[in-house]
């Protein structure tokens, strides 16, 4: 059982359907994060969830989270999901610094976390991510690799995971 109080903003742009979805979805973030976190930080807490229409993105605080979605992208389910999750990360780190040190996290710990525990994927911008991604070629799906929650039996030291490192780099 799960304690927190959800106080659940859902711009009307979204129909009754989509509402329930959202709600479920934001319900469904709160529990994987309080299983990953191993931490019910946020139990008694309410957390205010802000779902509206607009450019993709959002925002996760010590108070909650804002989330904007496309209404083209609302029947995306998983990118919504992990949209949401994204930001219920952000939220649980706060909650676990305290509302002074909340931001006190270096930048590409905070969003590599949200990334990973979210199971948002990446897309390669840069030669240098194509590169390594093709010397893993033997490697089924070699990104999923890339935020090290997944685990494969290598010699780091090896070509051509010893480039997974410096790649780690470039991401953040």
């Amino acid at each position: 059982e799960y304690l927190m109080t959800i106080n659940l903003d859902i711009s009307s742009a979204f129909s009754e359907t989509e509402k329930i979805q959202l709600e479920a979805a934001t319900e469904e973030a709160y529990k994987r994060c309080t299983n990953q976190f191993q931490s019910t930080i946020a139990d008694g807490v309410t957390l205010n969830a802000i779902i509206q229409s607009g450019h993709y993105g959002g925002e996760g605080s010590f108070d909650g989270i804002r989330v904007s979605i496309e209404n083209a992208k609302i029947d995306d389910h998983e990118l919504l999901r992990n949209l949401i999750h994204h930001e219920m990360v952000h939220f649980f780190q706060a909650r676990i610094l305290g509302k002074n040190n909340q931001y006190s996290l270096p930048k590409w710990f905070s969003e590599g976390m949200a990334v990973a525990f979210s199971g948002q994927g990446m897309l390669p911008k840069s030669q240098a991510v194509l590169e390594v991604f093709s010397e893993l070629s033997e490697i089924q799906a070699p990104e999923k690799y890339i935020f090290m929650d997944k685990h494969i039996n290598c010699n780091i030291n090896q070509t051509p995971y010893n480039n997974l490192y410096d790649l780690w780099g470039t991401m953040f």
